[in-house]
């Protein structure tokens, strides 16, 4: 993975998690929610992963976030 992947990476996933904990949701709801593991969430807040196209949009859903937001 690119250094700017891995910067990219950490900003949206900063922001899922802040969005996230905003609505007072845990982790393992929005997992729940969007059919992924708790871990996998983990990841993706903290930029060591990136969701596939499919479950980002429903992380967004979830979150009620604009994809030009996250």
């Amino acid at each position: 993975m690119k250094v700017n992947d891995e910067k990219k990476n950490a900003v949206i996933g900063a922001r899922i998690m802040q969005r996230r904990k905003l609505l007072g949701m845990k982790q393992s709801e929005l997992a729940e929610l969007i059919g992924v593991s708790d871990n996998q969430i983990s990841n993706i807040e903290n930029g060591r992963s990136y969701p596939k196209l499919n479950s980002f949009m429903l992380i967004c859903k979830a979150c009620l976030l604009y994809t030009s937001d996250a």
